[in-house]
Parts: C-alpha cells; structure tokens; sequence
C-alpha cells in the first residue's frame, strides 16, 4: 500500500495509522500551524515526512526495520517520537531560523534515531528532551548546530 497526503494552507490536521509490513506513507505539509499524528507498526514500512513553516509532528513507531524520515524547515518545530522497538532507521532534521523542539521516548536499546538541528541565526532557545523508560537506550545520535 503506497499513501500520499499534500496539505497546503493553515491549521490542517492529518492522523495515519500505518499496520502491517511493505506499506508506504509520503506526507506533504506546507503553511502554518499544521498537525501531524502517525503510528506505524509491523516490519519493512516506509515513511517520509516533509514539512514547511510552523508544525507539531507526533510519531509512534513500532515493530522492525521501519525506514522513517522527517524532515521539517522554515517556521518553528515541534515532533515528539516514541520508538518502543529496536532495529528501525529514523532520521530526522529540523532547519531554519526559529525554534526547534524534540522529545524522544525509548524502550529498547539500538533503536536507530538520528536527530540534527541546524538554527544557525537564532539564539539556543530551542529544546530537546529523550526519556530512556528502559535501558540501556542506545543507538541514537543528536546534533544541534
């Protein structure tokens, strides 16, 4: 199953519930104040979100060898990920000139998670969180430039 969601405009809300193995979700959200809740669960699932101006992305990714890909720019930033698996890709990167937030819940070690905030012209008043239920929580990197 391949799904492909573009959200232009303000204030959209998207929820997907992603089950089984071998599906794929492409989402598209440009403009300000949009919303985005996804949980994925099963093995081999391919997500790919692409985001532009002021956004809240929430994600819930389960089961194994999940490729997911986030990538938010422009306005301010927000994506809280709980990765309760081990043996999932996710790469994430939040750009641009205003604040980027990220919270981070994990349950396994080696979960895959790689987190880059690149504000090179606003001052450090974004903030990044992980909580780490139970260890050990390896297999993540975060870099913030």
């Amino acid at each position: 199953t391949y799904v492909k969601v573009t959200q232009t405009g303000d204030h959209n809300i998207f929820k997907a519930v992603i089950t089984g193995s071998y599906q794929s979700l492409t989402t598209t959200q440009t403009g300000n104040y949009n919303y985005e809740d996804s949980i994925i669960s099963g093995m081999n699932n391919t997500v790919l979100n692409s985001q532009d101006g002021n956004k809240s992305l929430f994600q819930n990714i389960s089961g194994s060898n999940n490729n997911i890909t986030t990538s938010q720019t422009g306005g301010n930033h927000f994506i809280d990920l709980t990765v309760p698996t081990s043996g999932n890709t996710i790469s994430i990167t939040q750009s641009g000139a205003a604040q980027k937030l990220f919270s981070l819940t994990i349950n396994s070690p080696n979960v895959g998670v790689t987190v880059q905030q690149t504000n090179a012209t606003t001052p450090d008043s974004a903030s990044m969180s992980i909580t780490c239920n139970s260890g050990p929580c390896t297999g993540y990197t975060y870099t913030k430039n």
